[in-house]
């Protein structure tokens, strides 16, 4: 082997670890269930949040911190709480995604967000944006591909356009 295969090699290798670190991470593969159980369930939704709180230097745990924000809205009888818990939700999103803007899952969960926000709420400029982004640059490797192409296939802002260029998944 020559010097420049073994070097490919080798950061190929460090590449390979580098994801399997990243996919088997303990701490977000309990906040991704967390989320998905929050949506059903207010204490999963505050388990969440006490989980993400501490690991906001993280942009993709930042993220989920935000999302724990808007879950805890939903389960929420009062409107105000509501309101205040989603502006800050979409507060803590952006300020996650500016700090890694091509981060896929981070958009998604954004994107989530302002998919489901009633009309009367003022928070939904990015749904463009994000949709064309999570369309081109979904991965069927992705840890959550398929939790995503299942929520977009149902999406609110996803035309039959767009479902259709789903399809190139299947």
């Amino acid at each position: 082997m020559n010097v420049i295969t073994k070097k490919i090699n080798m950061s190929f290798k460090i590449i390979l670890l580098t994801l399997t670190l990243i996919i088997n991470n303990p701490l977000i593969n309990e906040t991704r269930e967390l989320f998905i159980k929050g949506a059903e369930d207010k204490r999963a939704a505050e388990k969440l949040m006490e989980l993400t709180s501490k690991n906001q230097s993280d942009p993709l745990m930042k993220a989920y911190y935000a999302m724990s924000y808007a879950l805890i809205a939903k389960h929420s009888w009062n409107p105000y709480r509501k309101f205040e818990n989603v502006k800050i939700s979409l507060k803590l999103l952006n300020e996650s995604i500016q700090s890694e803007q091509y981060n896929i899952e981070s958009r998604f969960l954004r994107f989530c967000l302002e998919d489901n926000i009633p009309s009367f709420f003022p928070f939904k400029s990015h749904i463009e944006d994000d949709k064309q982004f999570i369309l081109k640059n979904l991965k069927t490797n992705h840890p959550l591909y398929p939790n995503i192409l299942s929520y977009l296939k149902k999406a609110k802002h996803l035309n039959v356009t767009d479902k259709n260029e789903l399809n190139r998944f299947n």
